[in-house]
């Protein structure tokens, strides 16, 4: 049973994607972000097509940001399940949001990149993807 939520089977795609408690960490990641935009909007289970279909409409620079916000989320939901596992102990989703925070700001601190304006970067790239992702969606659909 994932050791979360204690509702389904464990699989990687639950923990990170579908489980009730990672769905609250990745409402309060997109709420950060500022673009309103869902995360997990279109996801059917599949962490790689997940993955591609969030990076795809991005340049480099965009899919780097983007890329390291999602990789720092999905770590963390993971090293919640192993604390919850292994050392007995549990955090709340709020609590695991500031750990996510904390890497992604850390890892732009070490990379040198200015930290300046950085919520307006980040709702920007995201607003981008998930329209560019919307769009695409509708158009398939016609």
């Amino acid at each position: 049973m994932c050791a979360l939520c204690d509702q389904v089977p464990e699989t990687a795609s639950h923990i990170c994607l579908q489980c009730c408690y990672a769905k609250e960490i990745w409402l309060l990641v997109s709420n950060w972000v500022g673009s309103g935009a869902n995360l997990l909007t279109g996801v059917d289970g599949d962490i790689h097509e997940w993955w591609n279909r969030l990076l795809a409409p991005l340049n480099a620079n965009q899919r780097r940001l983007v890329a390291a916000i999602l990789m720092d989320t999905t770590w963390n939901i993971w090293k919640e399940r192993n604390r919850r596992i292994f050392d007995n102990t549990t955090l709340r989703p709020d609590q695991v949001f500031e750990l996510i925070q904390n890497d992604v700001l850390t890892g732009r601190r070490a990379s040198g990149t200015p930290l300046l304006g950085e919520e307006l970067l980040v709702s920007q790239v995201f607003m981008f993807s998930f329209r560019s992702s919307s769009d695409r969606e509708q158009a398939s659909i016609m």
